[in-house]
């Protein structure tokens, strides 16, 4: 048996150590010495050192498999019928991959699995918390799930309602609809939950409505707003997403608050695109790049990277084979240090 003092001695190492690891000291040194061989005019081991090292330096989780699946608060996986969290928590469920509606509540730790009938919420060690059905109707299913306090709100035939989980009484909110554009057989439905908003992108395929309503009062603030992609940053203020058809893009603003729109970026070939709280990455047939809102862009081709998903305001990228969710902000600071320090590394060789 180890004494008390000695027990704190090593576990003072231990989180010493940790610390210093999770710091990656020798990540920023390999960065600083790529700089240095670039300006030497070593310039592709430099790329290579300074490509490799940023990514890692700027990575929440790395080596993630390929099969990985993301929405915008949890990446897992769903293997062998079985569902797998792997971010923020970490959660080896029995739960039947037909679940496939996935909620992170980063509140309370708790998560939310839906087959579009029944519900199943668990806590941050994947113990089941509750389990309840819903909608006993088949053809018309739960389409969106999300916890909010005490509450489960979701969506079904174009109508939000509330389940309260203690008294398992359910309600309708308001009395407004929340359809796609257009009437279809197939549409997907997403919550986006920002302070005391809630944002709801409904439609398919590049037709899509996109409201706010405020989860304290359960008001409507936005209705309708047209958006060509699921894909877009909302802060409370703002919303930034895609408009315009195909070949004829726009990065849009709008605000909340005098409803007025702005265009700043015009796309005529989009392959794909993420948004985050700085801006956006996107990428087009002449490789991808790096735009803060209404700011110049950067060229990132060097870099080799593809777009893979999103969690939360990071970002997975694919780089090398494998998958790194990506600190964004972290990630930029760097892209500005090199632009700083050496601009001709995002210059066309």
């Amino acid at each position: 048996m180890l004494n008390k003092p000695l027990k704190q001695f090593f576990l003072s190492f231990f989180l010493l150590s940790n610390t210093f690891i999770q710091c990656s000291p020798g990540l920023e040194e390999k960065i600083n010495a790529g700089i240095k061989l670039y300006r030497e005019g070593k310039k592709n081991k430099a790329t290579s050192l300074l490509t490799n090292n940023i990514i890692m330096w700027s990575s929440k989780k790395h080596d993630i498999e390929a099969s990985v699946s993301s929405n915008d608060t949890m990446l897992y996986f769903q293997k062998d019928d079985k569902l797998s969290i792997v971010y923020p928590i970490t959660i080896d469920t029995n739960i039947l991959k037909s679940y496939s509606i996935l909620s992170y509540d980063s509140e309370m730790d708790r998560v939310v699995l839906c087959d579009g009938i029944n519900v199943i919420i668990l806590d941050k060690n994947g113990l089941q918390i509750s389990k309840f059905s819903l909608s006993p109707d088949i053809k018309n299913k739960i389409k969106s799930a999300i916890l909010i306090k005490d509450s489960l709100l979701y969506y079904r035939e174009g109508k939000l309602f509330l389940f309260d989980l203690f008294t398992e009484n359910r309600r309708q909110l308001l009395k407004k609809r929340f359809s796609p554009p257009y009437s279809r057989a197939y549409f997907v439905v997403d919550f986006y939950k920002v302070a005391n908003s809630l944002a709801i992108i409904a439609g398919f395929a590049g037709s899509y409505y996109l409201s706010v309503i405020d989860i304290n009062n359960y008001t409507v603030l936005l209705k309708n707003l047209r958006v060509s992609s699921r894909k877009f940053f909302f802060d409370g203020s703002y919303i930034y997403y895609i408009s315009g058809l195909s070949g004829k893009w726009r990065l849009t603003k709008f605000s909340m608050k005098n409803k007025k729109k702005n265009q700043l970026i015009k796309f005529d070939d989009l392959v794909d695109i993420e948004f985050y709280s700085r801006g956006i990455l996107y990428e087009n047939k002449n490789g991808i790049w790096h735009s803060e809102y209404n700011k110049k862009k950067i060229e990132l081709t060097r870099f080799n990277i593809e777009l893979a998903g999103k969690c939360y305001d990071d970002i997975i990228l694919k780089f090398n084979k494998k998958l790194y969710l990506v600190d964004m902000n972290k990630f930029y600071s760097k892209i500005i240090l090199l632009e700083k320090t050496i601009p001709d590394f995002f210059k066309n060789n």
